[in-house]
């Protein structure tokens, strides 16, 4: 009928033809289903790790919904996914891949902060799901370390942080950026962006992780360039108040500080804000079940939000760990307790729990305020009786050596009872092998137990440099003498952690051998003034409480030590990471506390015997008045010697 309507006559030698398409076939020219990312992991996704193996079912982790189905909405462009670990951020990249893939396929990169990282993803997560999944395992066409090709012209391609040459090379419409506050180096996050200019109107980037400190990307990017801020309410299953969550409100008996008994005994519950009804973890995953996002109004760590356009091109979601079902609201307020000892932990709390980035501010303050650290019982020289072991740090000057002892607690609590100048090594060694400080409850004199001697410096002499002799000097004094001595270095890069083991030393900086060679322990310096100033800053706040882990002074500190503690500030640098800069004083007793400090820490690798990883807590014995017959009274020392043994 066609044909004759065209005027085209068919021939009677022409025969019907139908076309039958093979299954593959089918599936490439199939049309697209109309629904969203979150209905089409629900319907076609497989879990392959984790405690919800199986088919995935967005319910389990509801506030998961709305971020994905974000990447159906034509007008986004950019989401900033800023959530704290085990909360599905991740599964909600590798849904919106997959949704990809199966219904709008195109070029994607997949990025990851090192190499390593991104071939375990590929082979733990991205490989299974593809694998898996019954939409999308017969398109594949290419399968190698770091690309994926399909048969219907999706294009999947892995790079990591450094790999800046791969990101150049490919225009992308996908761009999908794996927990960016961890690149190192940070990766030009421009690059990514120019790579997908050739789809103005469709391109689709995703950037997730978890934050760390406030220079990195994703704080930037979100103050930056999102047009507008979500945050999720719970629904309160007894009132159906909807609410943020906030920190603030997880409670837990005050009586109770050990982060131990909170955890185990499930003690922390969320008060509700409207109804006051405390939610267990079971409530809580109720109230987020029933719960949604919302735009926050106002300003905070991430910029100042309002009004929103009716369509944002970019949009940031903040999520922190108490929202998810696989963190218990104890576990949080165990953290939280954690890190009001510990300015390490503190961090951990902020960056892990609250999702948010680690601002560290240095307290403006005085040298009265320093001073305020003092306790009036502690005298120079005199061991208090809680302390447990002695740490000495030394800092090596031209004509002479600044030093300052610490006593020590087993819960880290410390007190400064002696620092100085000394002039001769002679002298050196006098107060690290053969100086005894008494107790101050008449028990045993304590020596000191471990010693650190910075090896950085300039020259003495013409030919040899301050390393070179303190080099040599433990290599005549590190064993055999008691006292626990080693040589320390101020690291030029940040660490993994607070201190790392150096190389061993087989030769000085002139080239003379050092026997047996010398092992030199690095100390990551910026974070060791940190955790200096946080303990004197809990000693400042309240030295009648002797607060736990708080670093506390000898009564007879002078105006000097508060003026080198204070000859450092913590400033930006030019790439905006915050670091310590000298104010132009004189800083040597504030790397002799970082020494003290280090010496004592759990990361110490000098072996011996370590205080207690943990705190314990400790009570401080009631004073006896002294017995009139001096027998008794020594009977009486020797009993406290045996408790505090105990």
């Amino acid at each position: 009928m066609m044909q004759e309507a065209l005027g085209i006559r068919k021939d009677s030698r022409e025969m019907d033809c139908t076309f039958t398409f093979m299954p593959a076939e089918r599936r490439v020219f199939r049309a697209k289903e109309n629904i969203t990312v979150s209905q089409h992991a629900d319907a076609h996704r497989q879990v392959t790790r984790g405690p919800w193996k199986g088919q995935w079912n967005t319910v389990n982790t509801e506030y998961a919904r709305f971020p994905m189905d974000l990447w159906n909405q034509p007008w986004v462009r950019k989401i900033f996914l800023c959530w704290a670990p085990q909360t599905a951020k991740t599964q909600v990249a590798l849904n919106c891949l997959h949704y990809a893939i199966d219904q709008d396929p195109d070029t994607a990169f997949y990025v990851m902060s090192t190499e390593w990282t991104t071939k375990r993803i590929k082979q733990k997560q991205i490989d299974p799901m593809i694998e898996t999944s019954p939409k999308v395992a017969d398109l594949v066409v290419d399968n190698t370390n770091y690309a994926v090709g399909f048969k219907n012209g999706m294009d999947l391609m892995l790079a990591w942080a450094t790999s800046v040459a791969a990101l150049a090379s490919e225009s992308a419409r996908y761009m999908f950026f794996d927990e960016v506050d961890k690149y190192d180096p940070p990766i030009n996050l421009d690059l990514g962006d120019i790579r997908t200019n050739a789809y103005p109107h469709t391109k689709k980037l995703l950037y997730y992780t978890t934050p760390e400190d406030e220079t990195r990307p994703i704080t930037r990017l979100i103050r930056e360039e999102a047009d507008i801020l979500y945050r999720y309410q719970s629904k309160c299953p007894m009132c159906g108040a909807y609410q943020f969550m906030e920190f603030d409100r997880i409670r837990w008996p005050q009586e109770i500080r050990d982060p131990k008994k909170v955890s185990r005994g499930k003690l922390a519950r969320y008060v509700c804000s409207e109804c006051e009804v405390g939610w267990t973890d079971e409530h809580r995953d109720m109230a987020v079940r029933r719960g949604c996002w919302a735009p926050f109004n106002g300003s905070g760590i991430f910029g100042t939000f309002s009004e929103a356009p009716a369509r944002p091109s970019a949009v940031a979601l903040h999520l922190p760990s108490w929202y998810s079902p696989f963190i218990s609201l104890s576990e949080v307020a165990a953290a939280f307790l954690r890190g009001l000892k510990d300015p390490d932990k503190l961090r951990i709390f902020q960056t892990q729990h609250k999702a948010e980035p680690w601002v560290y501010k240095v307290k403006t303050t005085t040298t009265d305020k320093v001073l305020k650290a003092r306790l009036p019982e502690i005298q120079p020289q005199i061991v208090p009786f809680r302390a447990v072991a002695l740490t000495c740090g030394i800092d090596v000057q031209k004509y002479g050596f600044w030093f300052l002892v610490r006593a020590w607690a087993r819960d880290y609590t410390s007190w400064m009872i002696h620092y100085g100048w000394l002039s001769y090594w002679s002298e050196v060694e006098d107060l690290l092998f053969s100086r005894e400080y008494p107790r101050v409850d008449g028990g045993p004199s304590l020596r000191i137990w471990r010693g650190g001697i910075d090896t950085g410096g300039g020259k003495y002499e013409e030919e040899i440099s301050s390393a070179e002799q303190v080099y040599l000097w433990l290599l005549e004094n590190r064993i055999g003498r008691g006292c626990q001595v080693w040589g320390t270095k101020g690291s030029s890069k940040s660490l993994a952690g607070k201190i790392s083991v150096g190389k061993s030393l087989q030769h000085a900086p002139s080239g003379r051998a050092l026997p047996g060679g010398l092992q030199v322990i690095n100390l990551d310096t910026d974070k060791l003034k940190d955790t200096v100033h946080f303990r004197l800053e809990k000693a400042m706040a309240g030295a009648e409480e002797m607060a736990q882990m708080a670093a506390y002074l000898h009564a007879d500190t002078k105006a000097d030590y508060a003026r080198q503690i204070m000859a450092e500030t913590k400033k930006q640098d030019k790439k905006g990471r915050e670091t310590w800069i000298q104010e132009h004083r004189e800083n040597h007793l504030l790397d002799c506390e970082v020494i003290a400090h280090a010496l004592a820490d759990p990361e110490w690798p000098g072996g011996g015997v370590h205080l207690l990883s943990e705190p314990v807590a400790e009570e401080i014995p009631v004073r006896q008045p002294a017995a009139a017959d001096p027998r008794d009274r020594a009977a009486a020392i020797r009993e406290r010697i045996r408790n505090n043994r105990r």
